[in-house]
């Protein structure tokens, strides 16, 4: 099987797990690269689609090739000690702040129910 049709098939088998009514705190996929038709960016858009579509409601905040939003699921790749936060800990976007004073953008997401910037 290609790796396209095997990420159609992923993708099918996650709109059913919709359909069923999980939510995106229900469901993990794990995949062992990034880039590609099967890498772990192409998923992340289709469940962002199929979790947390864009709307006019909910603040987002685009990086490069990836759109972050209040209410995705988050995944920390780095331990930071210090904040009790670690390699593998899932958080959710609480806010995005895009300031008209400040240069930066900044998106806030909790951990273990404490707040990070």
């Amino acid at each position: 099987m290609s790796r396209t049709a095997h990420h159609e098939r992923r993708a099918t088998s996650l709109r059913e797990c919709v359909k069923k009514g999980y939510t995106a705190k229900d469901i993990q996929v794990l995949a062992p690269m990034y880039k590609g038709p099967a890498g772990i960016d192409k998923l992340n858009e289709v469940l962002q689609e199929l979790f947390n579509p864009a709307s006019e409601q909910r603040r987002e905040l685009k990086h490069g090739d990836i759109t972050y939003r209040v209410g995705d699921k988050v995944l920390q790749l780095v331990n930071q000690p210090d904040s009790n936060v670690f390699n593998g800990d899932m958080g959710e976007i609480v806010s995005v702040f895009l300031p008209k004073k400040i240069r930066k953008n900044r998106i806030c997401w909790l951990f273990h129910m404490k707040e990070m910037k």
